[in-house]
């Protein structure tokens, strides 16, 4: 039996994925999730949270990646069971596997520029500089046929994130701190009163690229 994932309610294991995930989703709203898998994952994201919050020891996280390595076998169009898995190996250092499971995504996934961006940020620090560099052009590429909306008081939450995040990526992807400032300032500028833009642009002016790559896996 299967269900559709738009009525799912998918564990808070979600926003741990905010380390990883930096565009909207790439995957495929309407897929119908086997239930299995989805069984298989909320199993694994239990496991992980209890983790985090120093209920179970660390290496409970190996649990956790089984789980949601049978939830992939289940069901390999599950983008959130590939999230969690890539989110779990890095967090037990395991860059060659989360790298390798990136790749097995983008097979079938090629313009999925999450998954494109995460392996590149593991290339790099794998000192695979030319393959992160062709994945960091194809999300630059990808990123230049989606221009930002103009920045005002209107803006949604939404876009206020997308806006953060875009100056994330001109630091990671670009390796143009000047320009993710650039980007931050002129946000600051429109929304003088939001603490989150403030805060972003007061991180990314003491943050350095690779300390970013490695607070963004986890590698800290």
């Amino acid at each position: 039996m299967n269900v559709k994932m738009k009525n799912l309610n998918q564990s808070p294991f979600v926003c741990m994925l905010m380390i990883a995930c930096l565009f909207v989703s790439c995957g495929k709203p309407d897929h119908v999730v086997n239930k299995e898998a989805l069984a298989l994952n909320n199993q694994g994201t239990t496991v992980f949270s209890k983790v985090s919050t120093y209920k179970y020891p660390k290496d409970s996280l190996s649990v956790a990646s089984a789980l949601f390595g049978a939830a992939i076998q289940k069901d390999a169009a599950f983008r959130l069971a590939y999230l969690n898995q890539y989110v779990c190996l890095n967090s037990m250092k395991k860059y060659e596997e989360s790298a390798a499971l990136c790749s097995a995504w983008l097979k079938n996934n090629p313009d999925d520029d999450t998954f494109l961006y995460n392996r590149g940020m593991l290339y790099e620090i794998g000192k695979k500089d030319t393959l992160a560099n062709a994945d960091y052009k194809l999300v630059a590429d990808h990123m230049s046929k989606n221009p930002l909306p103009a920045f005002d008081n209107g803006m949604s939450n939404a876009e206020i994130d997308a806006a953060i995040n875009r100056a994330t990526i001109l630091m990671v992807v670009n390796k143009n701190k000047a320009a993710a400032l650039a980007l931050l300032r002129d946000l600051k500028a429109a929304l003088p009163d939001r603490e989150k833009v403030s805060k972003a642009y007061t991180e990314m002016v003491q943050m350095n690229r690779r300390a970013k790559i490695d607070a963004l896996l986890g590698n800290v």
